[in-house]
């Protein structure tokens, strides 16, 4: 399989979520690479949007590189966060109307929740995020934790922790493959 993987923000320009000194875009680059890893180790080609920090805040072309490599996937790897230290969980975003892509955020969904054991917040259908709406193929937005929580923010940043988060998306997506 052809996959895009993109770690969610971009380093200066746009952290992303931030609590306790943790950038989220820190935290999505190192899984995104572990999960290119391994995916490589199972024979797929793996393109990362970004392979460290970039000065772009930018949507449209990540979603736009995975259409110009004819991706049969995208994943945008994210981070969570809440005003209240309390919210905590797993979720999986796909595009509206997209059969494919609710189908991949869930088999996603499923890999991250038994991986890490995190609440399962579901696989949830949306128009308003613009990497899932420019992307030609199926796509999805894991939001993996919660780093204004701290138990999850622990476990995102450690950093044999993080390979359970990875572990999980791969089986998703070759779960997804399979079907």
């Amino acid at each position: 399989m052809n996959i895009c993987i993109d770690p969610g923000h971009s380093g200066p320009c746009e952290p992303g979520a931030c609590a306790a000194q943790c950038r989220e875009s820190d935290v999505t680059m190192g899984i995104s690479q572990l999960i290119a890893k391994m995916l490589i180790k199972r024979g797929h080609t793996v393109t990362l949007t970004r392979t460290g920090e970039i000065d772009d805040d930018g949507l449209t072309w990540r979603a736009e590189m995975a259409n110009e490599i004819g991706a049969d996937i995208f994943v945008s790897i994210h981070c969570n966060s809440y005003t209240s230290e309390k919210a905590h969980g797993t979720e999986t975003w796909y595009f509206t109307g997209s059969e494919a892509g609710q189908a991949l955020a869930r088999c996603i969904q499923r890999g991250i929740v038994e991986a890490v054991g995190s609440t399962d917040r579901g696989a949830k259908a949306t128009e308003g995020l613009t990497v899932l709406r420019v992307s030609d193929c199926p796509a999805v937005l894991a939001e993996l934790g919660f780093l204004s929580n701290p138990e999850e923010r622990a476990e995102l940043t450690d950093l044999l922790l993080r390979r359970r988060y990875a572990v999980g998306v791969v089986a998703g997506i070759e779960a997804w493959g399979e079907e």
